[in-house]
């Protein structure tokens, strides 16, 4: 993981850098001090890119710690760099709870049982995901002969990949 992400101009590697975010590796000489990710709005996906806006590290801030700068402009950053949390056990074909459901997993959310490789849509309060599953039993890694990975639209974003937002369950 990377001490920042870069936020462009364009959803381009070569566009022009408008600011950065901080990740939470870079915080590794603070131990006392609880670090969150930063939390930003997606308005679009493109190639492999988010346009964002209005970032926050507002999770951050305690009694021990400010909110460290971020930057809260539009820009772009890479699919790949963006974490979120998914609090919803079933994956569809199309952004419509009413379209072929590809993934199931009965009680666990996706994020407990698989890993994002990487978001490659938005549509309203949905993202294309593509996943690998963890082992069942152990949440770890599978070996790579044993590792399914998919691609299918979920709801139920929670913007933090680190504790869970408490809302009411989307796949009911």
């Amino acid at each position: 993981m990377k001490p920042f992400i870069q936020v462009r101009a364009a959803a381009s590697p070569d566009a022009k850098a408008v600011g950065t975010l901080p990740t939470t590796r870079g915080e590794s000489q603070a131990p006392n001090v609880d670090y969150y990710s930063v939390t930003f709005d997606v308005t679009e996906a493109r190639d492999g890119w988010l346009k964002i806006r209005n970032a926050s590290d507002d999770m951050s801030g305690g009694d021990h710690n400010k909110p460290r700068p971020v930057y809260q402009g539009e820009g772009w950053i890479a699919a790949a760099d963006a974490q979120v949390g998914i609090q919803s056990a079933r994956g569809y074909a199309r952004p419509d709870a009413g379209s072929e459901r590809l993934l199931d997993l009965g009680h666990d959310w996706l994020t407990e049982r698989a890993t994002l490789q990487g978001i490659v849509a938005c549509d309203g309060e949905w993202l294309l995901l593509d996943y690998e599953m963890h082992s069942s039993a152990t949440f770890e890694r599978l070996e790579p002969k044993d590792r399914t990975r998919g691609r299918a639209w979920f709801r139920g974003v929670c913007s933090s990949a680190e504790t869970t937002c408490d809302m009411r369950s989307v796949d009911k």
